[in-house]
């Protein structure tokens, strides 16, 4: 299918930056004569453009967004047409440098008027492009209008029964896809301010030989280390602060291999005010009496909605002993939340998108891409086949031969010509 191109996605310039987009030159200077200027931007305006000599001068226009030109026009003046260009190059600039798109040598003399079109191959969408011209006919480098284009989508639909229709492709079944609330969403911890977490306590460390652990031993993702506190009040918590508000749905706690220390009754607060884990307002999230742990097995508790808060404390009230705590590690689990819905197979199948002539845009927005597949429209040579002598047909006093041959329509419905030939 012949390509299609968009009308010229320069506007009509009336200085170097209006009404939108920057156009820039180097190289030689413009031409000045007459009390006129002959600027490089009225190369896409509606002035004249020359440049001061035959030296070589280059021109660009940037564009405000990436564009992917395909083709260039260039006009000449009808009273300098022997001042056009006669070398040049088409340039993209990709941030770096300048790389070449399309080089034009020693091209014919132009004419009065003349207007040509380039075709060029840009697989890719630049900002800034800008034509290099190197020399002309004559004793200036004179071009009267330069536009560039991109390319039109080439979209179709099938005319039907007064109906425009698409082909609808196969959507194969897709299963819902759920975000993992399994992952634990602090950062592993090698200190009390770490990985831009804070993690606190309020337990004493106690003597040498009953103090174990620190606060950031729960969150340092090891079930091995722990803090341990005897002949302690139970009463207290430890909490970790976040660098960011964090969305949780559920937490888990590792019990040690000895569970005598381990938390019975405790609330999970949360807080977007601490500053250091200790301060601020907390709010209880989750409240826990009686709980039971494995030796060296994860528990998890649900909550019954995500709650997002900075920080996050286990203030607890009471442990399975009278003088002391233990805890191995404590995870915080994002909530389970679904990203992609159910989606039951489509059949591939033709819908009307409209009953009467699609406007452009329409075509663009929900035309079909390829309709090969469906409806190969690729022009191509039959082979040959052999006519029938039907010359028995002839009436009295014909003269000459009648050949026949039967072509299905239904196979070749879209046949542009016939020919025959005679050996």
């Amino acid at each position: 299918m012949a390509k299609r191109y968009t009308e010229n996605l320069i506007p009509l310039m009336t200085s170097y930056t209006t009404p939108f987009g920057k156009v820039d030159y180097g190289g030689d200077s413009y031409l000045v004569y007459d009390g006129y200027n002959y600027e490089p931007y009225h190369l896409f305006g509606t002035g004249q453009f020359s440049s001061a000599s035959s030296k070589g001068i280059w021109v660009s226009y940037e564009f405000e967004k990436p564009e992917r030109i395909v083709k260039y026009t260039l006009s000449t003046h009808s009273w300098l047409y022997e001042r056009s260009p006669k070398s040049w190059t088409f340039d993209a600039w990709d941030g770096t440098q300048w790389i070449v798109l399309d080089t034009r040598d020693n091209q014919p003399q132009w004419t009065n008027t003349d207007k040509r079109e380039y075709e060029i191959k840009n697989s890719y969408y630049y900002k800034k492009y800008r034509i290099n011209l190197k020399n002309s006919w004559g004793s200036y480098i004179h071009v009267k209008k330069m536009e560039m284009m991109g390319e039109l989508p080439n979209k179709s639909f099938i005319l039907h029964d007064g109906e425009y229709k698409k082909c609808v492709p196969l959507s194969p079944e897709e299963q819902e896809v759920w975000s993992d609330d399994k992952i634990n969403i602090v950062q592993k911890m090698t200190s009390n301010n770490s990985a831009n977490q804070i993690a606190y306590m309020t337990y004493p460390d106690g003597s040498n030989n009953t103090r174990v652990g620190f606060a950031y031993n729960i969150f340092d993702h090891a079930n091995n280390s722990y803090f341990n506190r005897t002949s302690v009040d139970p009463k207290g918590f430890v909490s970790i602060v976040f660098n960011e508000i964090k969305e949780i749905g559920a937490y888990s706690m590792f019990s040690d291999s000895r569970t005598s220390s381990d938390p019975k009754d405790f609330n999970l607060e949360g807080s977007n005010d601490t500053t250091n884990g200790a301060d601020g307002t907390w709010i209880v999230v989750d409240t826990k009496i009686n709980v039971s742990f494995q030796k060296e097995v994860w528990t998890r508790f649900e909550l019954n909605k995500s709650v997002s808060y900075k920080a996050y404390r286990l203030n607890i009230s009471r442990t399975h002993s009278t003088n002391g705590v233990m805890i191995s590690e404590l995870m915080f689990h994002p909530p389970k939340k679904l990203l992609s819905p159910y989606q039951p197979e489509i059949k591939t199948h033709w819908e009307v998108v409209s009953d009467t002539l699609p406007s452009k845009d329409l075509f663009i927005t929900d035309g079909m891409d390829n309709i090969a597949p469906i409806l190969d429209r690729s022009i191509t040579e039959l082979e040959p086949t052999q006519m029938t002598n039907k010359s028995e047909i002839l009436g009295v006093g014909e003269i000459g031969k009648v050949f026949s041959k039967t072509i299905d329509l239904k196979k070749y419905f879209d046949i542009r010509s016939i020919r025959t030939e005679v050996r």
